[in-house]
């Protein structure tokens, strides 16, 4: 049986029994973590301006154990979030101590916005791949550092991003941030007023911007 979150559904294929209710009862509580941050309530706010379905489901390992992605397709739910809590709990082999981005809630919140920009239709117009990690890594930095996480530094790994300030970062990635704020006015503006994040390029940017 479906749960519902706002416009985002989230559905146990594959699983059944315990398994499933498992599964819809993690995910659902972490939706509802993410909600209680400011940050996320930012986040939550954009799907329902956007106002299309989001299918979460499980990931199956298509991509190798620790990972989960963000697609879209035709269908009913023509935007889908591949997430499995557990793969990311402390008790997982890729959850890494001390490691950044890579909890649970983090991971889920970096599919996330994937799928806002899927959902908005502005994945990979005016970015390439890399630029599109780049800004999913970002928001969920901005995120990090109003729940008191280390800030991921790229991709490729989960490498924290040391000795670098909302100044720094926003003068050293000023174009893609440009970016991001003119597919996503509404979106980049309230992300740039979240008060409880100490690191937050997005606000910089508006700041040099008025």
């Amino acid at each position: 049986m479906a749960r519902q979150f706002g416009n985002l559904t989230i559905r146990a294929d594959g699983l059944d029994g315990k398994k499933a209710f498992q599964f819809e009862a993690q995910l659902l509580g972490m939706l509802r973590g993410l909600e209680a941050t400011e940050t996320g309530r930012v986040l939550f706010s954009a799907f329902r301006a956007v106002g299309r379905e989001v299918l979460l489901f499980p990931y199956n390992d298509s991509l190798g154990h620790c990972n989960a992605y963000a697609t879209t397709d035709w269908g009913l739910y023509r935007n889908k979030v591949s997430f499995t809590p557990k793969t990311w709990f402390t008790t997982s082999a890729c959850y890494k101590t001390g490691a950044a981005g890579n909890s649970a809630h983090e991971v889920l919140f970096h599919e996330l916005v994937h799928a806002i920009r899927f959902a908005a239709k502005t994945m990979g117009k005016h970015m390439n791949d890399g630029q599109e990690e780049e800004i999913a890594i970002l928001v969920t930095n901005i995120y990090s550092s109003e729940t008191h996480r280390p800030l991921r530094q790229r991709h490729a790994d989960f490498s924290e991003l040391k000795n670098t300030t909302s100044v720094t970062f926003h003068a050293k990635h000023r174009a893609l941030i440009d970016l991001f704020c003119k597919e996503h006015p509404a979106l980049s503006l309230a992300l740039a007023r979240v008060s409880y994040s100490p690191f937050n390029p997005l606000r910089e940017y508006y700041d040099r911007e008025r």
